[in-house]
Formats: C-alpha cells, sequence, structure tokens
C-alpha cells in the first residue's frame, strides 16, 4: 500500500494519518492542510481514496471496513456527509452504502460530529490493501460479508444476520484476522 496521493487536491497526502479538526481550540488554523470531507485522490499505485469524517462514537482501526454516508443532515449542526461508521452486520439494512477500508486509526467519543470539530481519516475506495480485517475463516477469492464484528469482514453468509459487501476480493489467506485485500469501488449489498 502507497501512503502518497498524486493527483487531486490532495498531493502529498498521508493515507495513514489520523486528521484532528477543532476550530473551537485553534481558531486560527481552521483545518489548515486538511482536506474537506468528500476530497477524492489517487495514490501512487492507482489506488483510490476519500477523505472522510469519523462518526460519533466510533473506535476505528487502520485496515478496518468502514461504510461511508454520503448525504447531508437536515440539521447543519451534525453534518453527515461522508462520514465512515465502523461496517458491521447492523448494516446489512442500508442497501448501496459505498464500503472502504480505513488507512488510519481514530476513535470519537464524542456523541455528535460538527463541522467545526471532527476526526478525519482517509479511506480506500479501490486499490490493494494489505492487512485489511478479515476473519481468519475466510476463504480467498469468496463473496465477502458483513459480521458482528465492527470492521470485520468474511467470507460466510448467515442467513438473517449480515449482508454481501460487493466489490471486495480476498486475495491471501488471513491470518490474526488480517489479509491482503483488492477493493473495487464496493458497497453494501444484498442481505442474507
Amino acid at each position: 500500500m502507497v501512503a502518497i496521493a498524486s493527483a487531486g487536491l490532495g498531493v502529498g497526502a498521508n493515507f495513514l494519518q489520523t486528521y484532528v479538526v477543532d476550530i473551537a481550540t485553534y481558531p486560527e488554523q481552521p483545518g489548515q492542510g486538511i482536506p474537506l470531507p468528500g476530497t477524492m485522490v489517487a495514490g501512487t499505485d492507482g489506488s483510490a481514496w476519500v477523505f472522510c469524517r469519523v462518526a460519533a462514537s466510533q473506535t476505528i482501526v487502520a485496515g478496518d471496513f468502514v461504510y461511508i454516508s454520503s448525504t447531508e443532515a437536515a440539521d447543519t449542526s451534525t453534518v453527515a456527509a461522508y462520514q465512515a461508521t465502523s461496517l458491521s452486520n447492523s448494516a446489512k439494512a442500508i442497501f448501496g452504502r459505498e464500503v472502504g477500508v480505513a488507512g488510519a486509526a481514530a476513535t470519537t467519543t464524542s456523541a455528535t460530529v460538527t463541522p467545526g470539530k471532527y476526526t478525519g481519516i482517509w479511506v480506500m475506495r479501490a486499490g490493494r490493501y494489505a492487512g485489511a480485517n478479515v476473519a481468519n475463516s475466510s476463504a480467498t477469492n469468496a463473496l465477502t460479508y458483513t459480521t458482528s464484528t465492527a470492521g470485520r469482514i468474511n467470507a460466510t453468509a448467515s442467513a438473517g444476520n449480515n449482508a454481501i459487501v460487493q466489490g471486495v476480493a480476498i486475495t491471501t489467506t488471513p491470518a490474526s484476522n488480517t489479509a491482503t485485500v483488492v477493493v473495487n469501488f464496493p458497497f453494501i449489498a444484498t442481505a442474507q
């Protein structure tokens, strides 16, 4: 995995870094050098990344699968556009939601995320990611599914409990619940 953006507004961006915006504490630097949520860039290896706010009350580890909200909230004090939330079985009801792999770890403890105070990370939407959160029981080159463990996918359907994550290929046998994956603009598909 490459860690530098090669094109777009994020040239030189570090995909493995967590960004913190807090204009109340640091009003002289409101988002200085931090991309806006929704910024999309290409890595030097051809990968595709989008910058996302981390949703409220989340703990995300680098390599976790997340789903991305791309709809503005009606209440502008809690902007929901491009928020990353840990993927789990609870996401099975939101068919079509974009999925990606978190490039960095991030934790939010706040019950809300506001435009002037949030944590941001880069999320890989296309490319090869070594160290993605994949259950040990997963077979390579099989359909992938949500699991009850936040951020983890597997290759086992569970009727009534999970959903297919379309656009992910597990390319190495998982060990210690990590594997190399190829993502091609994945999304939440059919619930099982």
